[in-house]
């Protein structure tokens, strides 16, 4: 049963470094179907990242739960969104998860939903482009206002939000991510959607800036005024 608090969702932040010894010990924790995403990947570094991610989240879910890390049942939930396998009880642990670069993030919730992004921030990316494709006029005039120099980061801010803001209602990019409005600055904010999916219609969605080391830009998103905890394995 979860036995923290259904007020405060954590953040377990995690920088992995070439550790054999550690991805072992996450391969051991994996589920069959796990290992075979894995093994489906083809560059060794997005396998590592996805095997050592994988077994963390797996040992973080097993705490709470209070089982062993192989014995947490994770499926999809409405919208592919995974989850604790028979999820839906009050007490079951929310969670999501976010891998770039090196840096892995895992957010977990009583009885809220919630979404995390983190993003590896790219010099070759027409960043430009994909905003006026992708975000809202507000966020783009709110980029635009800055000097030159913040922008790309700002993009990047603007984008992992975004995508925490989806990630945690389940739909992903299946959406138009220009329909709804993230708030930008350090302090974050609420989110402006005026079409939320069904389930969510009435719900209040916070979305936080995370700081997670120079050259990412990082994002969590939650239905609630929650409390975040960072936590480290």
């Amino acid at each position: 049963m979860y036995s923290r608090s259904v007020e405060e969702v954590e953040v377990w932040l995690e920088r992995f470094g070439r550790d054999r010894r550690a991805e072992r010990e996450a391969w051991e924790a994996l589920s069959a179907e796990e290992r075979e995403r894995a093994c489906r990947l083809e560059r060794e570094r997005d396998r590592v990242l996805f095997i050592r991610t994988r077994g963390l989240l797996r040992h973080v879910l097993a705490g709470h739960l209070e089982v062993g890390p192989r014995e947490v049942a994770i499926d999809a939930g409405p919208g592919g969104k995974p989850r604790v396998g028979g999820a839906g009880g009050v007490g079951w642990p929310h969670f999501n998860v976010s891998h770039s670069g090196s840096v892995a993030l895992i957010a977990v919730t009583g009885r809220h939903e919630v979404g995390v992004d983190v993003e590896l921030v790219g010099a070759d990316i027409p960043w430009r482009e994909v905003a006026r494709a992708c975000f809202s006029p507000a966020e783009i005039t709110s980029i635009e206002r800055l000097p030159p120099a913040r922008r790309r980061l700002a993009f990047f801010d603007c984008w992992v939000r975004k995508e925490a803001y989806l990630k945690g209602l389940g739909t992903g990019v299946n959406r138009p991510t220009d329909d709804f409005e993230v708030p930008s600055g350090e302090a974050g904010g609420i989110v402006h959607d005026a079409s939320p999916p069904p389930g969510q219609r009435g719900s209040t969605w916070y979305v936080h800036r995370l700081e997670v080391g120079p050259g990412y830009a990082a994002a969590l998103a939650v239905d609630g005024r929650l409390r975040v905890t960072f936590r480290r394995p």
